[in-house]
């Protein structure tokens, strides 16, 4: 058995193309947690159902732009439960990677799609975290 990554291949009006990335959205900071939220975005984009979400790193994106904090969260034990809940200007393809082929996947997606700088840089934390 090998741990995969969901990833999400979804159109970017600032970039004008479509982008591979990591499922993400916006948390209702008054009705919802940031593990909420993470639960909730992955059903909607991805159709799967996160059991249990674990925080591994909060950061911020893009300091000198705009005030965005990150939580990155992990989860073991997903399952698909059915489509997709995007929202009505969102068509968004799911991605299935191989956590043990992720590097190989991203270097070879970068010759032919625009992929989120993010992706990578969460494998060491899971590694050193002991989730993978």
């Amino acid at each position: 058995f090998t741990s995969s990554i969901k990833l999400e291949k979804v159109f970017r009006v600032p970039q004008g193309d479509y982008i591979i990335e990591l499922p993400a959205g916006s948390v209702d900071t008054v009705t919802e947690t940031t593990a909420q939220a993470a639960k909730r975005e992955l059903l909607e984009k991805t159709g799967f159902l996160a059991k249990k979400v674990t925080p591994i790193l909060s950061a911020v994106s893009t300091p000198s732009l705009a005030k965005l904090k990150l939580v990155y969260f992990f989860t073991s034990n997903v399952e698909f439960i059915g489509q997709q809940k995007c929202d009505d200007e969102e068509e968004i393809e799911v991605i299935k990677v191989p956590l043990d082929e992720l590097v190989d996947f991203v270097i070879e997606q970068s010759k032919t799609n625009k992929v989120e700088d993010n992706i990578l840089s969460i494998l060491p934390i899971l590694q050193k975290k002991k989730l993978i």
